[in-house]
C-alpha cells in the first residue's frame, strides 16, 4: 500500500474545500473557542492558515512514514495522527494565533 500516492492532489480539487474548511475553522475558533477581539485580521488569519498548512503537511508525512515505510495499519495510524493534529491545531491557535497579550 502506498499512502502518499493516494493522498496526492492530482487536479487541485482539494484546494477549494480545504480553503473553505480552514476559513470556517478560523471563524468558529475566533468567535467561539478563543473569543478573540483582535483587530489584526490579516496577521491572525495568515498565522491560522500557516499553522493549519503545517499540521496538514505533518499529517501527510506521518501517514506516509507509518503506513508506507513502517507498514502499519492505515486506519489505526490515521486515528492516532488525527488526534495528534487536533491537539497541535489547538496549541498553535492558543499560543501563536489567538494569544492574548497580557503585557500592558
Amino acid at each position: 500500500m502506498v499512502y502518499f500516492r493516494q493522498a496526492a492532489v492530482y487536479d487541485g480539487s482539494e484546494v477549494i474545500p480545504w480553503f473553505l474548511s480552514v476559513l470556517f475553522a478560523y471563524v468558529t475558533n475566533k468567535l467561539y473557542v478563543f473569543e478573540s477581539s483582535s483587530k489584526e485580521f490579516i496577521k491572525e488569519i495568515v498565522a491560522f492558515f500557516s499553522s493549519r498548512l503545517a499540521t496538514g503537511i505533518l499529517d501527510m508525512f506521518l501517514m506516509w512514514l507509518f503506513v508506507t515505510v513502517a507498514s502499519l495499519n492505515d486506519v489505526v495510524v490515521k486515528i492516532f495522527v488525527n488526534i495528534l493534529v487536533i491537539i497541535m491545531n489547538y496549541i498553535f491557535s492558543k499560543l501563536f494565533v489567538f494569544r492574548k497579550d497580557d503585557r500592558v
